[in-house]
Order: structure tokens, then sequence, then C-alpha cells
């Protein structure tokens, strides 16, 4: 059974969701950045500030580096004036060029992580500094393209949830994790019909 027909037949309440934002209007699971360390870059990026403004620091970061891309070794010429110049702010700065520094010197091969299940993958990369719990799931959801990631961390997933399911904002965790284990094994899947949804105004 494909994700979204077992996701429409297992929860009525996010059926409505798919049905609203259409069932083949999801991203793709992955996407496929040109490498590990572009991913993770993106997703320090994104921590704690709105999609929008991640994307224009973004932007602009690549503006920066040129033609090159984001990799470890156009980032290692970047001083930390440079990363605040594109909005990037100085702990994040930190981290990025401290990944790319241990990239360069072999101290940390990403692509080793490809072939760990799911929650040794977020545990792994969660030992790199500057990268949580969130940030190593966002790279399991984004990059690796894993299908079963519940990111309860995210203000969106729960804020989406707690709309949908009509739940007290101090709601415990486990209350959530135990809405979503009827979307097993497609956690992913059902955590970007919410975002869509978001994105497309059904919780308004």
């Amino acid at each position: 059974m494909d994700p979204v027909t077992s996701l429409l037949r297992s929860d009525l309440k996010l059926a409505q969701v798919i049905r609203f934002c259409g069932p083949n209007g999801q991203t793709n699971l992955s996407e496929g950045y040109d490498s590990d360390y572009e991913a993770l870059v993106r997703a320090i990026i994104s921590q704690q500030i709105s999609t929008s403004a991640a994307r224009a620091i973004t932007k602009r970061l690549l503006q920066k580096v040129g033609v090159s891309g984001i990799t470890p070794d156009s980032v290692a010429f970047l001083t930390e004036t440079d990363f605040r110049s594109v909005g990037v702010s100085g702990p994040k700065a930190r981290y990025i060029l401290d990944l790319a520094y241990s990239v360069i010197k072999g101290d940390l091969n990403l692509s080793l992580v490809h072939v760990l299940e799911d929650e040794e993958v977020i545990l792994t990369l969660q030992k790199i500094k500057g990268i949580g719990r969130w940030t190593a799931q966002m790279f399991a959801i984004g990059q690796m393209g894993r299908q079963d990631i519940f990111p309860i961390g995210d203000g969106g997933i729960k804020s989406a949830m707690i709309k949908l399911y009509g739940l007290d904002p101090n709601t415990p965790d486990a209350e959530f994790f135990a809405i979503a284990e009827k979307w097993k094994p497609y956690r992913t899947t059902a955590c970007r019909f919410l975002w869509m949804g978001l994105d497309k105004g059904y919780f308004r």
C-alpha cells in the first residue's frame, strides 16, 4: 500500500488535510541537495527561524560562495563576518565552519550515516556540535528520504496537531506520539501534509 492510501485509511482527521492539500501535492521525500554537508548547513540555517527567512539567508550564502556552491572547501574560506553579512548568526556560523573543518580533515564522514537505522542516524548526527535532534531529523527527512520520521520538536507539526486533534497546548509529547502511531511506517509523509496544510491555510 502506498503512503497516501495508508494514511487516508488509518486517520480520518489527517485524511481531511490530505484531501484539502491534494493527495498528489506532497513534495518528494528527498530534496536531493548536492552534498550531505550542504543539507546540514541548510538545516542549521533553518534552526528557530521561519522557512522564508531561511530561504533568503541561504540564497545570500549561495551568492557569497559563488559557483562552487555550499561545500566544505568554499565555506572554509569565509569568516564569521562574512556569515553575519548574509544573515547567519555567530553561533550558527561557528557550527557551519566547525562542520566544514571536520569534513575537510577527514574527522567526519557523513556518507557513513546512510547505512544506519533511523534512530541511529539521529543519535549519530547529534554528536556533531550544533546539530540537535530537530536538525538531525530534518536531514533524515530531506536529504536521506527516510519515510518514518516524526519531528515532534517542530513547532509547525505540534501546532497543526493541536488544531487538528483539539489538543491543549500543554499536552505532553507522549500523546502526540500516540496519535502518530497510526501513521507508521509513513510518519514523514503525514508530517509533510501537516506542513503543507499550514502553508495552504487549512489550519486558519
